[in-house]
């Protein structure tokens, strides 16, 4: 494991960029998009859920059988698009070098130049333990988080508004 850190870590030399984009089930989603255009089109070919304690907040899955979460994506109080989290998967079955390909594969997509912020973090609450290491630039953060035996990908896009 220590090994698949470093590595990921000497990846990210050619970092990602900032954009005001990310593809959610192969659908094109901009942040300050109106919330009416976004959930249109995200209607038309998934299962959208609204948060029964947040009516900015919405989960994105494949259908209303919901066997998987792409994502969720928030919305401010003027309608816009404001936060877009990207579910790359949980398995307790994928092995390292999966993991490392999805990484890989989702940092080949943000080769531009610019400082990157690392941060890592140990959560510590009631049935619940993991540890989380984030690479951020800009709106831009990719997740890996380790819970338990599952390990987990996450692309996030979020509007510092």
């Amino acid at each position: 494991m220590n090994k698949l850190i470093i590595a990921f870590i000497l990846l990210l030399g050619s970092t990602f960029g900032q954009e005001q984009m990310l593809t959610l089930a192969k659908i094109d989603l901009k942040l300050g998009t109106d919330k009416e255009a976004v959930l249109d089109i995200l209607d038309k070919s998934l299962y959208v859920e609204e948060d029964y304690n947040d009516e900015h907040l919405f989960s994105i899955w494949d259908s209303d059988k919901k066997s998987y979460l792409y994502g969720a994506i928030k919305f401010n109080d003027l309608k816009k698009l404001t936060s877009i989290d990207k579910n790359w998967g949980t398995s307790v079955n994928d092995s390292h070098s999966q993991i490392f390909e999805q990484i890989i594969q989702l940092l080949d997509n943000y080769k531009n130049s610019g400082e990157i912020k690392v941060e890592t973090q140990e959560i510590f609450e009631p049935n619940y333990k993991a540890k989380k290491l984030s690479f951020i630039q800009g709106k831009k953060t990719i997740e890996l988080s380790i819970v338990g035996s599952r390990i987990i990908l996450k692309e996030l896009l979020t509007d510092s508004d």
